[in-house]
């Protein structure tokens, strides 16, 4: 269940701005603001806060369901409609917030693939609500986990993520079923 507005503002007060980066390229800020549709497909746009953040890696988060924080590092090679593929993503885990932390918690694998997946899904649907195409989400996915191979080597914990392919493949099968053409994201297999 979505927090209230109250909950949200008094969660975003506990949220530390170290690390934040505030100043922002005239590129920067223009992929932020594309953001806005995405938040209001989910009546999220007067919610969440949107931060970005200095990271070793290039990557996205909801912290406490009420802060988005995006990486300079995603912010800077992921096109907009990529980022727009991500934050759907980063989203679609409100919806699972308490499923996920309770898998988190009970070590279980599977729910937690399970909601991966789902959000991945999520984000599709997002995508194609708003007019875009769904394999973009594709085309973030590879660029965010070729990028993040040097700084997380080890450290990710494989059996918990379904892996690119997987996902690749599931996105695939979601857009078949939305009547998309197959071969536009049949390329990002290959």
């Amino acid at each position: 269940m979505a927090a209230s507005r109250v909950e949200m503002q008094k969660l975003i007060a506990t949220f530390s701005d170290d690390g934040v980066i505030t100043t922002l390229t005239y590129s920067e800020q223009f992929k932020l603001r594309s953001l806005e549709s995405v938040l209001q497909a989910h009546n999220r746009l007067d919610i969440y806060e949107i931060k970005v953040v200095d990271l070793p890696g290039a990557q996205a988060f909801l912290f406490e369901r009420c802060v988005l924080l995006v990486s300079r590092e995603a912010l800077r090679i992921l096109t907009k409609e990529e980022l727009q593929a991500i934050v759907a993503h980063e989203i679609g885990h409100e919806y699972f917030w308490d499923e996920w932390h309770a898998a988190f918690a009970g070590h279980n694998v599977a729910l937690l693939r399970k909601i991966e997946f789902l959000c991945d899904e999520i984000s599709a649907f997002t995508l194609v609500r708003n007019g875009l195409r769904s394999d973009r989400l594709i085309t973030a996915l590879r660029k965010l986990t070729a990028f993040n191979a040097p700084f997380f080597r080890g450290q990710q914990f494989p059996d918990e993520y379904p892996s690119l392919a997987e996902r690749i493949a599931a996105i695939n099968a979601l857009s078949l079923r939305l009547g998309h053409d197959k071969s536009a994201t049949q390329r990002h297999l290959n």
